[in-house]
């Protein structure tokens, strides 16, 4: 029982009177108890809450001998409880054996003592002198106590309490205030003057002019660049282009406090994932010889979701005496970062990557989990596409080398975020597309009977472009270039009695250009 909660479950004689009957009253209590309901021999502890005064009546005395009786509270396990779970827990009397010196009856299995009747012989009533023992209590101590009052605080709106007395720790020194609640008022600050979705401008005003001008992607984290400019502008006939991209890809993030004004070049093409090398295999005999291609490479910030392009499979056989045969498939195209986010981008080998996103509801997925996502992590660059497998088969051989290239994959195209807290016009170009893949090739020697043959290799999924305006939508009748890098066809040769084949890759997918004012 929980002293201090109601009378704590105490029982007495009946307030309207002495008889037969005892009272108890309310109180709290955790009653351990076995149920095979959840599992075999489970034991577990619930709360029995009395909130009113429950009467109990004691059977007749024995004329003859003294009897003790306990009072208890219990749970039943063998009955289905009903909405209110009123039905399992009970406060009951277990009555005893009547003897010259009687004994108290077992305690009841889910049950706990409350108290002791002692009934003697010819009893008509029972009164607090005939009530025995007292129960275990449990007691809150202070430091509990405390701790209950500071919830109670925290959870108050009142002055003075709640937010305000949680502390912060920041070890980096974006905030000056030391409790949550002026913390909030701090962030609240900061998002009506545009610091947080727009950037701090500590990076200046990026104004190109002329030429090209290149960013270093080094400091690039999990393959996104973040520049927080006050201002955007690049000119009519100026570049800006970016070195030293992660393998990964980039995904360039602009926060622009003021106006974003694109009427140069934006590129970003090729700057997704890396293509992977092609397989090469060369047969100077008679035989068979083959060899399964490469996988592509995924972008950074896959989400979980796999981009790569498949790797392309092979196999040499002979059949009928000396027929020869070498077949050979191309590279799975490689999938972007816009999708609707419920299928898996895999790409098997030789077919094509899961399609860009292109309908309304696709595109309002990209922006609502860029949203999510701190404005970044659903713009991942384009994947690299998968390789061609290889094949050799020669009979009657004579002289010379054969050999079976498939292309290197293409490398996928890089992505851009754009945040503008000012008026935004792209009247210049963004290309965010993938790279082409290498073009596979076959060579022979001499041979009576020969076959070979090496599949296309995938090129590189494009990168995608969003921009999120707060001020105006100028112009946008710039280009955007958010294709993928072509894919290859495949090479076979042979003479003599033979069979050849070689698969084109799958197609990489396009990315998306998305450009639109948000009320932020």
């Amino acid at each position: 029982m929980v002293q201090g909660v109601g009378s704590g479950l105490a029982v007495v004689q009946r307030a309207a009177g002495a008889n037969m009957s005892v009272d108890v009253g309310a109180g709290l209590a955790l009653i351990q108890f076995t149920t095979t309901l959840l599992s075999p021999n489970e034991t577990v502890k619930s709360w029995l809450n009395s909130d009113a005064v429950i009467n109990v009546s004691v059977p007749a005395a024995d004329l003859t001998n003294p009897r003790k009786d306990r009072i208890v509270a219990k749970f039943d396990t063998s009955v289905d409880p009903n909405t209110a779970a009123s039905n399992i827990v009970s406060i009951e009397l277990v009555q005893g054996t009547p003897a010259g010196s009687p004994s108290l009856p077992a305690l009841p299995a889910n049950g706990i003592h409350l108290k002791t009747v002692n009934v003697a012989a010819g009893a008509t009533s029972i009164t607090n002198a005939n009530l025995a023992d007292t129960p275990d209590y449990v007691t809150l101590d202070t430091a509990v106590l405390a701790d209950v009052v500071r919830h109670v605080e925290l959870a108050s709106t009142a002055t003075g309490k709640g937010a305000s007395l949680i502390g912060v720790e920041d070890a980096v020194g974006n905030y000056t205030a030391t409790n949550l609640e002026a913390v909030l008022a701090e962030i609240s600050v900061n998002i009506a003057a545009g610091n947080v979705l727009f950037g701090d401008g500590s990076d200046g005003a990026l104004n190109v002019t002329s030429g090209t001008t290149t960013i270093d992607a080094t400091g690039a984290v999990d393959g996104v660049l973040i520049k927080q400019y006050t201002s955007f502008n690049v000119s009519v006939g100026a570049t800006l282009a970016f070195s030293n991209v992660p393998s990964g890809g980039l995904t360039f993030v602009v926060l622009s406090q003021g106006n974003y004004t694109m009427a140069g070049a934006l590129s970003l093409g090729s700057c997704g994932a890396v293509g992977v090398s092609g397989s090469t295999i060369s047969k100077t005999s008679n035989g068979l010889l083959s060899s399964n291609a490469n996988t592509g490479t995924d972008s950074n910030l896959r989400i979980g979701q796999t981009r790569k392009g498949g790797a392309g499979n092979a196999g040499a056989t002979t059949s009928g005496g000396s027929t020869v045969n070498a077949a050979a498939t191309g590279g799975g195209g490689a999938a972007n970062s816009v999708n609707d986010g419920t299928v898996s981008l895999a790409a098997t080998a030789g077919t094509a990557s899961a399609a860009a996103a292109t309908a309304g509801a696709a595109l309002t997925m990209a922006l609502l989990r860029a949203l999510a996502n701190g404005f970044n992590l659903s713009l991942a660059p384009g994947a690299s596409g998968g390789t061609g497998g290889v094949a050799i088969a020669i009979d009657n051989y004579s002289s010379g080398t054969f050999t079976a290239t498939s292309g290197a994959s293409g490398r996928g195209g890089g992505s851009c975020l754009v945040m503008c807290g000012g008026d935004y016009s792209m009247t210049g170009t963004v290309n965010t597309s993938g790279a082409a893949s290498v073009a596979a090739s076959t060579s022979n020697g001499s041979a009576t009977n020969y076959a070979l043959a090496a599949g296309g290799s995938a090129g590189g999924a494009a990168g995608s472009f969003l921009a999120c305006v707060r001020g105006s939508i100028v112009s946008n009748s710039g280009t955007y270039t958010v294709t993928a890098g072509s894919g290859d066809s495949g090479s076979t040769l042979g003479s003599g009695t033979h069979n050849k084949s070689a698969t084109s890759s799958g197609n990489s997918a396009d990315g998306v250009a998305l450009v639109v004012h948000v009320a932020l």
